[in-house]
């Protein structure tokens, strides 16, 4: 797991994050927050969510509405995006291709993922 440091979340629809340097996130990738707190924060950042890039360092948070009232106040001090990076052990020549990785990825069928470095 990557961990990227936030510098801010700007409460708009979806929601707006600027990390402290590059990210190297793309449109489509999955991240998880965390260290979100305040209000109902905790628990609605608490899933994996997929991001759109906007620049090098800024993304906006798909699915999540920041500017809904009644969340609570956001507390975004200690927040930190979670990116599961998972190394491919091999690629077997099917129909769909089949996957296997070094590790357990914890992926549920319908998920997407990219592959990079091909």
């Amino acid at each position: 797991i990557r961990r990227i440091e936030l510098t801010s979340v700007g409460l708009e629809n979806p929601l707006l994050m600027t990390t402290l340097g590059p990210h190297s996130l793309a449109s489509g990738d999955l991240v998880q927050v965390s260290g979100a707190s305040g209000g109902d924060w905790a628990a609605i950042l608490s899933g994996v969510e997929e991001v759109t890039f906007l620049a090098s360092t800024m993304i906006r948070l798909n699915g999540v509405d920041g500017a809904v009232s009644g969340k609570g106040t956001l507390i975004s001090d200690s927040m930190t995006l979670d990116v599961r990076e998972t190394a491919i052990q091999s690629i077997a020549k099917t129909n769909p291709a089949l996957v296997t990785t070094e590790v357990p990825h914890g992926l549920e069928t319908g998920d997407a993922v990219s592959i990079q470095g091909v």
